[in-house]
């Protein structure tokens, strides 16, 4: 048998050669800049007409605090499938461009464009309003004592019936209010997306579950509120996508979130909603 050793020369000249083929690479990564980022969700069951315009944060920024400061100098305009047309003015208390719907209505079945500009830039969405408020068939909520420390486990069922021969797009969302102090805080229990995509007509049902523990913010005698919402294809789908999205959370999977506007980034979308108080 013939043993061949590497000789010490040889094995550091390879070693060398190896570490010669690791090189620091230097890539130029595009700058885009930012862009004008439009929100408005518009409803016959609201007060009036938001429009939130700010710019976005590049994606290779720094990060920054999370918090985008609204463009306070633009020109809003909301117009109807008729021909109407009004001029939002900027509110320093909503932080965005607003109408009061005693002003300017909002309808069923209308199609309203929002168009937003700022010097030579220009952003524009649209949306047609769903027709119907779709009401629960049946509200359920059970409530058991667990534990030693005067736990609560709340069982919320919610069920509803699909309008036939349409598309239709739904969230329910169940929330907790609670005093504290002089003011009021919202807390969300559940939320969810659903699609007649091949349920046509059929019934719909969710269910929540609840944990009220001794020393919980719910223990400051809540009210539990309930809402429906029957919103268009937009709606729908910037909400499904922002209900699976961590932020920052390394572990988390991306999820492009959902844009349907011109010239900019945001959503323009629309819904009509319906409430039940459950105590």
């Amino acid at each position: 048998m013939n043993i061949k050793f590497l000789y010490p020369s040889f094995i550091v000249l390879l070693v060398v050669l190896l570490a010669s083929c690791e090189r620091p690479a230097t890539v130029e990564i595009p700058y885009t800049g930012n862009q004008l980022v439009l929100y408005s969700f518009l409803s016959p069951d609201e007060s009036g007409v938001k429009v939130t315009l700010t710019l976005s944060q590049p994606i290779y920024g720094n990060g920054g605090n999370g918090y985008f400061p609204p463009i306070k100098d633009a020109s809003v305009k909301i117009s109807d499938n008729n021909g109407h047309t009004q001029t939002l003015s900027y509110s320093e208390i909503e932080e965005a461009y607003f109408v009061d719907q005693s002003v300017f209505p909002i309808n069923p079945g209308y199609t309203y464009t929002i168009e937003a500009s700022q010097g030579t830039r220009k952003i524009l969405g649209k949306t047609t309003v769903p027709n119907s408020v779709v009401p629960f068939t049946d509200l359920k909520v059970d409530k058991y004592s667990t534990g030693n420390q005067g736990e609560e486990h709340y069982i919320f069922g919610f069920k509803w019936k699909d309008e036939a021969n349409s598309a239709n797009y739904y969230r329910i969302n169940l929330e907790e209010y609670f005093a504290s102090g002089k003011d009021t805080n919202a807390y969300s229990l559940g939320d969810g997306m659903f699609s007649d995509k091949n349920k046509d007509g059929q019934d719909f049902s969710s269910k929540f579950d609840y944990y009220n523990y001794k020393g919980d913010i719910g223990t400051l005698d809540p009210s539990f509120y309930v809402y429906l919402i029957n919103s268009d294809i937009h709606y729908y789908e910037y909400h499904r996508r922002r209900l699976v999205y961590f932020g920052d959370d390394p572990f988390s999977e991306p999820a492009p979130q959902y844009s349907n506007v011109e010239g900019g980034l945001g959503v323009v979308c629309s819904f009509r909603k319906h409430s039940e108080r459950l105590n």
